[in-house]
């Protein structure tokens, strides 16, 4: 297996000629992509060919890998930071009710690219709120409430009016 970004998502543009990509679901470990393609059960991964002026999307934590096409070809990549639960934590108001240290959940990306509507990622992001190591599960899941969390995905794009 060739390639996993832990940190970051790529956008990636086909500039000329073909390639073929190879991109696994988000999550997998390469020893379970290898298991399951070894036992011919369900495809992890999804193959894909870009020509001139396609663009595909890798998420952070999803291996992929590339094949060559007929000829010469290029592409480009950008790589951005996806939004993760400590920045959502730090949008509530919340950084000193979590557990110190690098607690892994920490680092998930939020669960916003499936989201058109504040309303669909707030419910998705209260979701995740609720696995957060709090230091107060009782007492501090109250961050994880509906209303709050859309403030605080307000408060993380940077205006105040949003549609609903």
């Amino acid at each position: 297996l060739a390639h996993q970004n832990l940190w970051y998502d790529q956008l990636v543009v086909q500039v000329t000629g073909s390639r073929r990509w190879t991109v696994c679901q988000r999550g997998l470990t390469a020893e379970a992509i290898k298991r399951t393609r070894k036992a011919g059960g369900r495809k992890p991964c999804t193959d894909v060919v870009l020509r001139r002026g396609d663009a595909l999307y890798l998420p952070s934590r999803g291996w992929h890998w590339t094949s060559e096409g007929a000829g010469p070809s290029a592409h480009l990549a950008w790589t951005f930071l996806p939004l993760v639960a400590v920045d959502f934590v730090v949008a509530a108001g919340a950084k000193e009710r979590v557990t110190s240290g690098k607690h892994p959940m920490l680092g998930a990306p939020l669960p916003l690219w499936a989201h058109s509507t504040l309303s669909g990622a707030a419910e998705a992001v209260a979701a995740q709120c609720l696995t957060l190591p709090w230091l107060d599960p009782a007492r501090d899941q109250a961050f994880c409430r509906r209303n709050h969390v859309e403030l605080s995905l307000q408060r993380l794009a940077g205006y105040v009016g949003v549609a609903k």
